[in-house]
């Protein structure tokens, strides 16, 4: 049997998969980042390219944690899937 939902229930569920849709979007952002910054450092020889790859592969890491972070919770540490510009005025500008 199907259970029929309400319209608030279904744009929660909606609103849920946005969330999860837009970190596993960063997720695949980064691995491609990745796969080629270790492309580069198997074909380049010379030392201070493979630091600068390291060094651009650290920062992605970083990149992708905070942003996953970001986006799980939102200003006031609650539901993310939650209308954001209801509860964070001073981050969402009027389009007027």
């Amino acid at each position: 049997m199907i259970r029929q939902r309400g319209s608030l229930g279904l744009s929660l569920i909606v609103l849920q998969a946005w969330v999860a849709s837009d970190i596993l979007f960063l997720t695949g952002l980064y691995l491609s980042k990745a796969s080629l910054i270790f492309l580069f450092l198997r074909l380049t020889p010379n030392k201070l390219q493979n630091k600068a790859a390291w060094a651009t592969l650290g920062l992605s890491t970083v990149w992708v944690i905070v942003s996953s972070f970001m986006i799980a919770t939102n200003c006031e540490l609650n539901h993310p899937w939650a209308n954001i510009a209801g509860q964070c005025t001073h981050m969402v500008r009027n389009p007027i």
